[in-house]
């Protein structure tokens, strides 16, 4: 997926009106303008504070689709469901019948977690491919030795500071890298200069617009002199 999923924008937005909504309610509810903030803060009681809390850090997780969703998603709707349980069971304002139905509409907001890419984005942070480094357009060869198979000469299709994408349209998918496999790789600059390196198989592709058949890779334990002889090629 190289694009990020726009519901988890929508969803963080969600969340961070429902945060706001806070103060209003206590604005509105003991007549308050918003110049005495200081006298709706105090109608905001502890258990508000950590709610409020609790939605805007999971607000900016979903904007970074960050794995500890799993996490944070359960404990600020378990969170909130208490806050309401509270004001349903004691307040005056909202009825346990009203307080339920908003603990409801609340938790409703997290169903599209559920969605199949959204769920594998969570299960491998290295799906975001959104975040990734810049990649340009550079056809260099590379040498790919599998731990398990043969030898593999190819040459990049692009390349950045973090990893690279390289065809392999003349290959069946059993002579190709899996996804997770690692591999130990040279990059070949030029006649002289030779980047080596562990790789991680991050994708494996069929044709997809102006991107043949082939994986996408992410560089690991790269020494510091690899990665600022990369960098150099990069931005010359």
């Amino acid at each position: 997926m190289m694009v990020k999923p726009k519901i988890v924008n929508w969803m963080g937005i969600a969340l961070l009106l429902v945060a706001g909504s806070f103060p209003l309610q206590a604005a509105l509810l003991y007549q308050h303008s918003f110049s005495e903030l200081g006298s709706i803060l105090q109608k905001i009681s502890l258990l508000n504070f950590v709610s409020i809390c609790l939605m805007a850090t999971t607000a900016y997780m979903l904007f970074m689709v960050s794995p500890y969703l799993k996490v944070m998603c359960p404990l600020t709707i378990a969170c909130l469901a208490w806050n309401n349980y509270v004001v349903g069971s004691y307040g005056e304002d909202f009825t346990m019948a009203q307080a339920m139905l908003g603990t409801g509409l609340f938790t409703g907001l997290f169903v599209p977690l559920f969605r199949k890419d959204i769920r594998l984005i969570l299960s491998d942070p290295h799906r975001r491919w959104w975040r990734r480094a810049n990649r340009l357009h550079k056809n260099i060869d590379v040498i790919l030795n599998p731990f398990v198979g043969q030898t593999l000469l190819a040459q990049t299709f692009d390349l950045s500071e973090s990893g690279a994408f390289i065809p392999f349209e003349n290959k069946s998918w059993d002579e190709i890298p899996k996804v997770g496999e690692r591999i130990k790789i040279s990059l070949h600059i030029d006649t002289i200069r030779k980047i080596k390196c562990e790789a991680i198989v991050v994708r494996v592709v069929e044709p997809l617009g102006n991107y043949p058949k082939g994986i996408g890779i992410r560089f690991i334990e790269m020494n510091e002199a690899h990665k600022r002889s990369l960098n150099n090629f990069l931005t010359h």
